[in-house]
């Protein structure tokens, strides 16, 4: 027996929300993989880049390596923003602390230290 034209036409539909449903939550999780990506990015370079900002201190004056620090850090701040830098210097220690704001309104703070030796 053939099959009646009306179920035909319902199991279309229904293999049409399915496959929507499936592609909606791909993307979904492909977004979120991404993101996490990319946090995860700028926390391993922006960590990199404050301890060479700080070595760097070391041996030149601070705007140099601040120009140094922006330049590089434009490379893969694409979709981030330095919104506080400040650096300090107490007794043998150098502090460098960065407030970034990121995708999706959040916020990440960094703070590194390099002691100096006499």
């Amino acid at each position: 027996m053939a099959p009646h034209p009306v179920t035909l036409k319902n199991n279309k539909g229904q293999a049409l929300i399915e496959s929507l449903a499936l592609f909606i939550t791909l993307m979904a999780t492909l977004s979120v993989f991404i993101g996490i990506l990319y946090f995860g990015l700028v926390h391993v370079g922006m960590n990199y880049l404050l301890h060479e900002f700080l070595v760097c201190k070391v041996a030149h004056e601070e705007k140099l390596c601040h120009r140094e620090f922006e330049q590089r850090a434009k490379a893969f701040l694409f979709a981030a923003q330095v919104t506080r830098f400040e650096s300090s210097r107490h007794f043998n220690k150098q502090k460098v602390r960065v407030t970034l704001s990121m995708p999706m309104n959040r916020r990440l703070s960094m703070q590194k230290e390099l002691e100096l030796y006499p």
